[in-house]
C-alpha cells in the first residue's frame, strides 16, 4: 500500500506564519528557521555561541499587537482579530477564547469537504494537528492545502500569542533558549543545562536527550515554543483517505 505521510514541523510561531502563509506547505519550514536568541541566563557549555537577550517584543501585549498587524495583513477571520484585539487590553487570552478558534478551524476544515482534523492536546491546554496519512494522494494533498488555509484563517495568530502566555513568557525568539527556558521552569532539566546543550543533543541522529523526551510536560514546552520534530506524539498519523 502506498501510503503519503505528511508530518508538521515549524520553528518558531512568527516564522511559521511567514513561510506557511507565503507557500502553504506544511513541514516546509524548519524546527530551527528563527533568529538565535539564546538566553543571558543561558551560558554556553561548548563556546558555541555567546548569550544573547534578544526577544520576540518588549511585553506581552507589545507581541500581540505586532501579531494582531500581521493578521490585519492577511485575510484573517474576525474572531481572531477580536480575541488579539481583546489579548492587548488585558493581557491575556482565556483557555475559552483559544478553544474557539481550533473549534473554528475544525469547522473549516470539514466545511471544505475534508474528514475531521485530529487535533493532540497538550498539558499546558495547546493543541497542535496531528501528522496525517492518505492512501489516496488527492485526498492527502486536499486536506494539507485546506489544514493549512484553515489554520492561518482561524487558529495561528491567536495561537502564536497564547503559546508565549502559556509556556514562553519571556518571549524568546530562539526556539532552544525558549524551550531551554521552560524546561528550568518546570524542574525538568538541571540547573546547569543549556540551549547549546540542547542544540547539540537535538542534532544527533536519534535525537537522544538527557531529558526524557516523553514527559508530557516535556513536550508541552518544545510546542509552545515551536518544536515539533522531537515529539513522541507526532508518532500519531491520522488517517485523512
Amino acid at each position: 500500500m502506498n501510503r503519503k505521510v505528511v508530518s508538521r514541523r515549524w520553528g518558531s510561531r512568527l516564522a511559521a506564519l511567514a513561510c506557511v502563509i507565503g507557500v502553504l506547505f506544511m513541514g516546509a519550514c524548519s524546527p530551527t528557521s528563527a533568529a538565535p536568541t539564546p538566553s543571558a541566563t543561558a551560558q554556553s557549555s561548548t563556546s558555541e555561541r555567546p548569550a544573547n537577550t534578544k526577544k520576540l517584543a518588549d511585553s506581552f501585549t507589545a507581541y500581540a499587537q505586532q501579531v494582531l498587524d500581521m493578521a490585519h495583513s492577511n485575510n484573517v477571520d474576525q474572531t481572531q482579530i477580536d480575541i488579539l484585539n481583546k489579548a492587548i487590553q488585558t493581557g491575556h487570552i482565556s483557555p475559552g477564547e483559544y478553544e474557539t478558534v481550533w473549534s473554528n478551524f475544525k469547522q473549516c476544515v470539514i466545511d471544505k469537504g475534508n474528514v475531521e482534523p485530529l487535533l493532540i492536546k497538550y498539558t499546558n491546554g495547546m493543541y497542535h494537528p496531528s501528522s496525517f496519512h492518505a492512501d489516496d494522494p488527492a485526498k492527502g494533498e486536499k486536506f494539507r492545502v485546506d489544514s493549512a488555509d484553515c489554520q492561518f484563517k482561524f487558529a495561528a495568530y491567536v495561537d502564536a500569542v497564547y503559546s508565549v502566555q502559556q509556556d514562553n513568557p519571556n518571549l524568546y525568539e530562539d526556539p532552544s533558549v525558549g524551550i531551554v527556558d521552560c524546561l528550568h521552569r518546570h524542574n525538568l532539566v538541571a540547573k546547569d543545562y543549556t540551549a547549546n546543550d540542547f542544540d547539540r543533543e537535538k542534532s544527533q541522529n536519534n535525537w537522544e536527550f538527557t531529558f526524557d523526551r516523553n514527559n508530557p510536560d516535556v513536550r508541552a514546552c518544545m510546542v509552545a515554543n515551536g518544536l515539533f520534530g522531537v515529539d513522541a506524539q507526532q508518532d500519531t498519523f491520522h488517517d485523512v483517505g
